[in-house]
C-alpha cells in the first residue's frame, strides 16, 4: 500500500528508507488523494483491508483507494474489473480498479507459491 505523492510520502529518497517523522498525526488536518493498493491475485486481499481500516481514520477519510490488479490469468481486463466490483460491493469496500496488469506466470510463481501453501 502505498498512498500518493499528494498525500504522504513516507519515502525519503535521500536516506533510501522510510521516514516516520513524515507520518501523519493526530493533529494534522485531514489529507486527500489516493491510497494506492498492489493487489496480486491470490493474496487474500490484507492489504484492501488495510486500506479500509486506515481510510476510517479522521485523517484519511477523504482519500480514495485506487486498485491495481496483478494477474497471471488471461482473463480479459473488463472480466477481471466486474469481478473485483462486485467483490468490493460485497465486503462494502468503496474502491476503484485503476489498472489491470498481466504479468509472466513465472516472476510471480514464487509468491503464487507460498501464497497457496497458506491457504491450505
Amino acid at each position: 500500500m502505498r498512498a500518493s505523492p499528494a498525500v504522504w510520502t513516507p519515502y525519503t529518497p535521500t536516506t533510501g528508507h522510510h521516514d516516520p517523522q513524515n507520518f501523519p498525526v493526530s493533529d494534522t488536518p485531514p489529507l486527500s488523494g489516493n491510497i494506492d493498493v498492489w493487489w496480486i491475485k491470490s493474496d487474500g486481499g490484507l492489504l484492501l483491508l488495510l486500506s479500509n481500516l486506515l481510510k476510517k481514520h479522521r485523517i484519511w477519510r477523504q482519500c480514495s483507494i485506487r486498485l491495481f490488479l496483478i494477474t497471471d490469468t488471461s482473463t480479459p481486463v473488463d472480466v477481471i474489473k466486474e469481478r473485483v466490483h462486485r467483490l468490493l460491493g460485497v465486503v462494502n469496500i468503496n474502491a476503484t480498479v485503476a489498472e489491470v496488469l498481466h504479468v509472466n506466470p513465472e516472476s510471480v510463481l514464487p509468491y503464487m507459491q507460498t501464497s497457496d501453501a497458506r491457504q491450505r
